[in-house]
């Protein structure tokens, strides 16, 4: 999703093999807002993020990015991502070529990648990092970004 989307969760419910995943999740993100998804292991956390970039599909509900129903949409069209809770990134490129990467894959050219992976780096306050390869940087802790 573009910077500024609303994200509204419209009675979002997952079940898998039987197993209640999400129950009539609702929720609404606004742009400008920091929307924080908390809870214990196996509360549904990871699934409704799933459900949102449309990785999976709910079973009841409905997922509107800016007024617009995606929930049947395919995820390349909506424009959201979902960051792992264990980041995935290639070992052999520095922190800056990963994001430019993940940039060139949504459409953007090389110079507009670079341009939009700094700016990114600058709006979560890892400038210093973008030279590092992955395996040098700490698995959490602010250490590593120091």
């Amino acid at each position: 999703m573009s910077a500024g989307a609303r994200v509204w969760v419209e009675d979002v419910s997952k079940r898998y093999d039987g197993v209640e995943a999400l129950r009539s999740v609702s929720l609404e993100a606004l742009p400008g807002e920091v929307t924080v998804i908390a809870g214990p292991s196996g509360s549904g956390k990871s699934t409704l993020l799933r459900i949102i970039a449309g990785l999976e599909e709910p079973d009841e509900g409905r997922i509107l990015l800016d007024g617009v129903d995606v929930t049947r949409e395919p995820p390349w069209t909506r424009r959201a991502v979902m960051l792992s809770q264990r980041p995935v990134l290639l070992p052999h490129l520095t922190i800056l070529e990963n994001i430019v990467l993940a940039a060139e894959s949504q459409g953007l050219g090389r110079g507009e990648a670079v341009e939009e992976a700094r700016r990114i780096a600058s709006y979560l306050g890892i400038e210093g990092v973008l030279d590092r390869k992955p395996g040098t940087l700490s698995g959490g802790s602010c250490r590593g970004l120091a």
